[in-house]
């Protein structure tokens, strides 16, 4: 059993987030365009109720306030989803930076400076 540095299915975890990170972007900006709409239903409901005290508005009125306070909360969680989910690039760099130590920086140039003493120790031949 190979025991990997960094478990390669963690990239495709990194893929994931990166593609969850665009549908929630996008569905972000139907859900403000719902919103949106939803609070012009409400306000020209609640208007024309107000103004001619029919029921049919009060109704259209109070469903409108519900879908817009649905879809406000929907929105308001996917902005923040698309915000604070990584990116791909951001994914790479986290995991890289979780990795890297002092040992292992020390360690590298270590090996890269026994390599290059064997290299010139063998052209000296």
């Amino acid at each position: 059993m190979t025991n990997y540095i960094i478990n390669p299915s963690t990239f495709y975890w990194f893929n994931v987030l990166s593609s969850l990170k665009e549908l929630t972007t996008v569905l972000a900006c139907f859900c403000g365009v719902g919103t949106a709409a939803c609070v012009a239903v409400w306000i020209y409901n609640y208007t024309e109720w107000i103004e001619y005290e029919r029921e049919r508005y009060k109704k259209y009125a109070h469903a409108g306030r519900r879908a817009t306070i649905g879809l406000g909360i929907a929105t308001i969680v996917l902005i923040a989803a698309a915000i604070f989910l990584p990116s791909k690039e951001t994914s790479v760099e986290i995991l890289i930076t979780q990795n890297l130590t002092h040992e292992n920086i020390n360690w590298t140039v270590g090996q890269v400076k026994e390599i290059v003493d064997y290299v010139v120790k063998n052209l000296g031949r």
